[in-house]
């Protein structure tokens, strides 16, 4: 059975199996063109995996997506393994390949481009790959660029990869922060047990305060504030407002009007300060198995993915679930409880939303990570992705 991919206009298709088994599985050219001719993969004369044990992946190989089960539950949903196949749909000799990025700036990109490129050249024998300039007008404005292995040699080195979570992650590895704040977690500024509050404590106790606001925190307070109409980009996404400065205003209009705790609060935006270091060894590696992964894919005859660690093995993963939703930190797993333990801030939740939380969560639901955690209240499903 299939299901429409409203995105890519691709099929997913469903594979179903005994003991509730599921296999979500990816689009391949030989769906929509029969007999389609194949040719053994360059990979088996390659002398780097001449010595590797059982270097192509096997056709049925499939990873699930969660690694924690019951006895009793189904097997669930499975995506394909990625990696070589024994044989491929091009002609290494034919194949054109192009690479277009898109969207905000990513210095992770840098190593995609540079591991895309390299592996289509040494793994397969392609030669000739273009860069498209300037986004997707680089097609109808032809803008290119020739890549070769010399010319993406050292891009890598200007480029990094930023990390699922940036606000989280970057709270819990520092220990500096005070309060991380992020829009999966609603708070509120005034009365008891609110942000002026929690910062009015941390001043008295440590002279000094770190708060970080991630992109999106506090778009409901910033509306309400200053009665706008929400306002969208040219792709009809919602524009956020720079809810930092509104709140650093905030902060210091509050306190100047108690007259009893003088503050100097100073604000940064360190966006493309994040963005724009230069990557570490973990960041080139996670992002040479990516680049590596896609091509492997493509060569294969596999379209419509994105390739993303699922528990561990690289996986295909249709586009429908990384367009059909936004990934959010939820705030019913373990990590964020994780970062209020750390900062010992407080979680600006309701006693009221505490209860809607418990009611809407079953025994075995709260005894498991939050990606297992689908009914509450603010959890999303946990899609593996690039992040």
């Amino acid at each position: 059975m299939g299901d429409s991919n409203p995105a890519g206009n691709v099929q997913m298709k469903v594979v179903k199996g005994d003991f509730g088994y599921v296999l979500e599985d990816v689009p391949h050219l030989s769906d929509y063109l029969s007999d389609l001719p194949t040719y053994p993969n360059p990979l088996r004369f390659n002398p780097a995996y001449s010595v590797v044990k059982q270097y192509f992946v096997n056709v049925d190989d499939t990873v699930a997506q969660k690694i924690v089960v019951h006895t009793d539950s189904p097997r669930g949903t499975h995506f394909r393994r990625a990696g070589p196949r024994q044989k491929v749909y091009f002609n290494p000799a034919e194949v054109h390949a192009c690479i277009v990025t898109c969207g905000g700036l990513c210095p992770g990109l840098n190593t995609v481009i540079r591991e895309i490129v390299c592996g289509l050249y040494h793994m397969y024998g392609v030669s000739k790959v273009l860069g498209i300039d300037g986004g997707y007008k680089g097609f109808y404005a032809r803008n290119t660029v020739t890549l070769t292995p010399k010319v993406v040699n050292d891009i890598h080195k200007r480029g990094g990869t930023i990390i699922g979570f940036i606000a989280m992650y970057a709270t819990l590895a520092s220990r500096d922060v005070d309060c991380c704040l992020i829009p999966e977690s609603p708070f509120y500024l005034e009365g008891k047990g609110g942000l002026f509050e929690y910062i009015e404590k941390r001043l008295k106790e440590n002279g000094h305060m770190v708060i970080v606001i991630a992109e999106g925190a506090g778009q409901d307070l910033l509306s309400e504030s200053l009665q706008s109409m929400n306002q969208q980009d040219a792709s009809g996404n919602k524009q956020l407002k720079d809810v930092g400065l509104w709140i650093s205003e905030r902060i210091k209009s509050h306190f100047g009007r108690q007259q009893k705790l003088a503050i100097n609060l100073k604000y940064i935006d360190p966006t493309y300060m994040i963005r724009a270091i230069p990557s570490n060894a973990a960041d080139n590696v996670y992002c040479t198995l990516l680049a590596q992964s896609a091509v492997h894919g493509a060569m294969a005859g596999y379209t419509g993915f994105i390739c993303g660690p699922v528990n561990g093995r690289h996986s295909y993963i249709p586009f429908n679930h990384i367009t059909e939703k936004q990934n959010k930190v939820v705030i019913t797993d373990r990590m964020w409880a994780r970062l209020l333990s750390s900062t010992n801030q407080p979680s600006f939740l309701n006693p009221k939303d505490v209860t809607e939380i418990q009611e809407d969560e079953d025994p075995p639901t709260q005894m498991l990570d939050g990606e297992n955690c689908k009914d509450s209240k603010f959890a999303t499903k946990d899609i593996p992705s690039m992040s």
